[in-house]
């Protein structure tokens, strides 16, 4: 084996959302209750952090958000019980972090009036921010969602291969460098053409692989 890449082992390096969910309800075992709210800021805080971007909040506003959504997220799951005959856990969250956008408006008194150019670029008035019927994610949170989802594979991926794969695989597949250009740029011995090609498959493949499992994982809360 190539001394460019580690060897993945399987444990459960990424939770399913159940058992995510199941860490984050058991206060019992304070070792797992903890990592679990780690794994769950890691994921998913980003993706309320862009969405409140998004829909308009500063940068300071957008992260006093994210701990509110936190702080309710800690006081309803120890009676939340995921049913998929009510709805998706992505459109639970999103339900939650939209009313807290819309109250942030509304507290700093922000009607029709605040829409300034560039602001909810996707055409969404705070009259429709605020309308309570609407119930399934809007446009704004799927793209945080997928850009999320892709970022913390990266990462994911990221904790199980050894640094330079990861390196040749950003360069030459995120970057788009071909693999001339690659082994070129490196100067390093060890990046041949060959390591370059096994990057791009080896973490392919495991960003395909982390990519359906965060989906998947989360296919029964989502």
């Amino acid at each position: 084996m190539s001394s460019l890449h580690a060897s993945p082992e399987e444990p459960e390096w990424l939770p399913t959302r159940p058992s995510l969910l199941a860490r984050l309800r058991n206060h019992a075992d304070s070792a797992s209750w903890h990592r679990g709210w780690e794994e769950f800021y890691a994921i998913y805080c980003p993706v309320v952090f862009r969405y409140a971007r998004k829909r308009g909040l500063s940068e300071t506003d957008a992260e006093d958000l994210v701990q509110e959504v936190v702080a309710g997220l800690a006081r309803r799951l120890p009676g939340f019980t995921y049913d998929p005959g009510r709805g998706s856990f992505k459109t639970w969250l999103f339900r939650i972090c939209r009313n807290k956008v819309v109250d942030h408006l509304r507290r700093q008194g922000r009607g029709m009036q605040w829409i300034q150019p560039g602001d909810m670029a996707d055409g969404l008035s705070v009259a429709e921010m605020e309308d309570t019927t609407i119930l399934q994610p809007d446009e704004a949170w799927e793209l945080a969602w997928e850009l999320d989802l892709r970022r913390s594979a990266l990462d994911l991926v990221g904790q199980r291969v050894k640094p330079m794969t990861m390196r040749l695989y950003l360069y030459h597949v995120v970057d788009g460098h071909d693999a001339a250009t690659t082994v070129a740029d490196f100067a390093d011995p060890k990046v041949t053409l060959d390591a370059v090609h096994l990057a791009r498959h080896r973490v392919q493949k495991m960003m395909d692989d982390t990519l359906d499992r965060l989906r998947s994982g989360a296919a029964a809360t989502r």
